[in-house]
């Protein structure tokens, strides 16, 4: 039996770079630039793409590139091998599985940008060469948590200091997180196909949320609305949490059975080259909001409409939160409101960006304000995105219903 996760070839992964290779090259030369001609870098793609399964985000930026384990490199001090990639060798053998991989050609460098190609072989003896002309080592990320193991990218950058006396780290995080954050215009089009794709996943919940449907067929049913308005990959995994299960933020499970009166979370999001959308919506069981359901769910889009008030140039996603938690907290359930309000969406659905800075013009965030009440079996979210603009915010999802009514109408025939 053949195997069924095939990773993309290097051919598939150039058909599906979705912008021309100059515009990563001016990408790779604006941090070149940021780095002060100094820094010797390196980033990792990830070693298996497919079954879902997208490029690591900080080399598809620079990049646009899916091959399965390939390599940058950026030597702001060098006079030829400045920017330089590496891709894994050809292997006949596992290239009969896999598909198979081109030669070093002109022709290849030519379509991938890059002036200088060379196999993952010799990356060790590259980085320990350049580093001996090199000030200092930079470390662009990405930054983990403490309990997670540490990034392939620093890793690679100790042992080179190791091997080369002298010759120190220096943290670069937040130049690429800085950078990733402001979207380009061809991003933002991008994000808008993905929350397109979302919006037919939800369409498709609004329509299939009743009593004694699964969570799964619900789920089942709106991934494939997503794929079939044109979605390659899920951003995340999808949320469809009823009665008690919409008080779990994250909840991973989906085979309980939705009983009337109650109500779905239903947190989703489509992937359209490379960048996320995130957006939940509400249901109510039986298409009616009724009782103290109804009264926390306009709890919470009374807090979602004070939050998206604030975003815009120069303010902060705290000043956004805290809008948000005054209202939930004047209607008595600030105990129930239990995450931060925010985040940024981009190539991650929870992307780079610096949380202390002000908000800029070209920034894309959530505004997702929540209540969970478990004793009750009452759980309600409601998530949408932001675009911030020079004059303020564009309402990037306003096309999908809120209000009580408008979702009760959407459930019983559809968005219009």
């Amino acid at each position: 039996m053949t195997h069924s996760l095939i990773p993309l070839t290097l051919a598939a992964a150039l058909a599906a770079a979705p912008l021309p290779p100059a515009h990563y090259k001016a990408r790779r030369a604006r941090v070149l630039e940021l780095l002060g001609k100094k820094g010797l870098t390196v980033l990792y793609g990830k070693d298996h793409i497919g079954d879902g399964e997208s490029q690591a985000a900080n080399f598809w930026y620079l990049t646009g590139i899916e091959d399965d384990g390939a390599v940058l490199v950026l030597a702001p001090e060098e006079r030829v091998n400045r920017e330089v990639l590496f891709l894994k060798p050809v292997d006949p053998e596992a290239d009969r599985w896999t598909g198979e991989r081109p030669t070093l050609t002109e022709e290849l460098r030519t379509r991938l940008g890059f002036d200088r190609v060379y196999r993952t072989g010799s990356l060790g003896g590259f980085l320990a060469d350049a580093a001996t002309r090199a000030s200092t080592l930079a470390f662009l990320g990405p930054v983990v948590g403490f309990d997670a193991p540490a990034p392939r990218e620093l890793n690679t950058l100790r042992d080179v200091s190791a091997r080369v006396p002298g010759i120190g780290l220096k943290p670069y995080f937040r130049l690429l997180d800085d950078l990733r954050a402001v979207k380009e215009p061809e991003e933002i089009a991008f994000m808008r196909d993905a929350i397109r794709h979302t919006a037919a996943g939800h369409d498709a919940a609004a329509a299939a949320v009743r009593a004694g449907a699964r969570e799964f067929e619900v789920k089942d049913l709106l991934e494939a609305a997503m794929r079939k308005d044109g979605a390659r990959r899920l951003a995340f995994p999808s949320i469809v949490g009823s009665g008690p299960n919409a008080t779990v933020l994250h909840y991973p499970k989906d085979t309980r059975a939705m009983a009337a009166g109650e109500l779905v979370v239903v947190d989703i999001g489509a992937e359209h080259e490379g960048y996320a959308a995130d957006i939940t919506r509400t249901f109510p069981v039986g298409g009616k909001f009724d009782g103290e359901a109804k009264k926390v769910y306009e709890t919470v889009l009374a807090a979602q409409e004070a939050a998206m008030k604030k975003v815009r140039p120069g303010a902060y996603i705290s000043d956004v939160h805290d809008a948000a938690m005054r209202v939930i907290a004047a209607a008595g359930y600030g105990d129930y409101f239990i995450h931060r309000c925010c985040h940024f969406v981009g190539l991650d659905v929870h992307d780079a960006g610096d949380y202390a800075k002000p908000l800029q013009p070209g920034m894309v965030i959530t505004v997702e304000p929540g209540i969970y009440i478990p004793a009750k079996s009452i759980g309600v979210r409601i998530e949408d995105e932001m675009l911030v603009t020079k004059g303020g915010a564009e309402h990037l999802t306003a096309a999908l219903p809120r209000a009580p009514a408008e979702v009760e109408k959407w459930m019983a025939s559809g968005r219009k």
